[in-house]
């Protein structure tokens, strides 16, 4: 390893972040085995190791983060057998500083799986290089520990004909290890192509998953985009059984797919779509969550004040009694923003006996009307 890269430690802190150190401190000038930190057990400065990983990545000034010079960032290498595919550029995973302080907590930065698991793919990576060497080092070094995925492309991302045959495919490849999922995108192009992705894998079933969050800021329904309306993606090949978390903003999915027609362990569920599940479909994701402790449904298409899920279909829910009521028994919180119709086929079809935070809106009409209608 490049001797440069083991930066002494009170020369980071001044040149990096402007802290001027007490040159007395034996956590710096310890020599040998005497160092304090040493005699901390490994488990402890993993923990440590996590906690300030874990708050570089969601700091404010992560952009800064990214953008420093690579000298004081991690490069170290992937095995032979992968960097051979890589290109020579990039830093890699500069929200691990600790692993420059000194030999021993590079090693354990190293060794510790956890903190090479989060993969986190923003789009101001695309301006130099996509990190086909930082993804392809971090599946290794995060051996066999869930992964937790997180992509963000802007408007200005021009790279998806490279990112996703090399990158995401390389994520695809390791589809059973997905702890969650989480894209961000303001192209309507990216989300389907990443979508399509997932469903053409090879190996398809994510039996880890327990999260997938999936934005889209442009409208994947516009007039502009019906080679995507005629699409209907099934993710997972059907199959996610331990999902607690499904948020949907703005895309649009087969619901009668298992992984949210039958999510016995979801939790949380936030739909606010530009085209909604019929009552048949809701009403069955609805009965097959029996853990579900948070509700959101906003109608993201304005579709009008009067509009409603159509009668003849509450009593057509093949195989399930329209006429039942549907029982949540855990559910605490529920966020709706409907048209008048269909919230209140939502109030009188369900009971909710934990109800703790009933959450009212709608650009139809004002919340008294709810209220008057909830009421009735």
């Amino acid at each position: 390893m490049d001797g440069r890269l083991l930066t002494n430690p009170e020369t980071v802190l001044r040149e990096k972040f402007g802290i001027r150190v007490n040159l007395n401190n034996p956590f710096l000038h310890s020599t040998g085995d005497s160092r304090p930190i040493h005699k901390l057990p490994v488990n402890i400065l993993s923990y440590l190791f996590e906690i300030v990983a874990d708050g570089l990545r969601n700091a404010t000034t992560r952009h800064d983060v990214l953008t420093d010079e690579p000298e004081v960032l991690d490069n170290h290498k992937p095995s032979r057998n992968i960097s051979k595919f890589m290109p020579r550029s990039g830093a890699l995973t500069p929200w691990l500083p600790v692993s420059q302080v000194c030999r021993h907590w590079h090693d354990i930065a190293i060794s510790t799986a956890s903190l090479w698991a989060v993969i986190h793919i923003p789009f101001w990576t695309w301006s130099r290089c996509p990190p086909f060497r930082c993804v392809a080092t971090q599946l290794e070094r995060s051996k066999g520990f869930p992964l937790d995925i997180r992509i963000n492309l802007d408007e200005f991302c021009n790279h998806p004909s490279v990112f996703f045959p090399m990158v995401f495919n390389t994520l695809l490849a390791h589809i059973r290890r997905w702890g969650s999922i989480e894209v961000q995108v303001a192209k309507t192009e990216h989300m389907y192509e990443i979508l399509d992705a997932i469903s053409k894998a090879r190996i398809s079933t994510a039996p880890q998953l327990a999260s997938i969050v999936l934005l889209c800021h442009g409208n994947m329904f516009a007039s502009s985009k019906d080679y995507i309306k005629s699409k209907r993606f099934i993710l997972f090949g059907g199959s996610a059984p331990h999902l607690k978390t499904i948020s949907l903003n703005g895309v649009n999915i087969d619901w009668n797919q298992p992984w949210i027609s039958s999510a016995s362990n979801l939790m949380t569920l936030e739909i606010n779509v530009s085209s909604v599940p019929s009552w048949t479909q809701f009403a069955t994701i609805l009965r097959g969550a029996p853990n579900l402790q948070v509700l959101v449904f906003n109608d993201d298409t304005h579709l009008g004040k009067d509009i409603g899920w159509n009668d003849l279909d509450m009593g057509n829910t093949h195989g399930d009694n329209g006429t039942d009521p549907i029982t949540l028994p855990k559910l605490r919180q529920l966020d709706i923003s409907l048209p008048n119709a269909m919230a209140v086929q939502i109030y009188r079809k369900c009971h909710i006996p934990t109800l703790k935070k009933l959450t009212i809106s709608s650009c139809y009409h004002n919340s008294q009307e709810d209220v008057d209608a909830l009421v009735a």
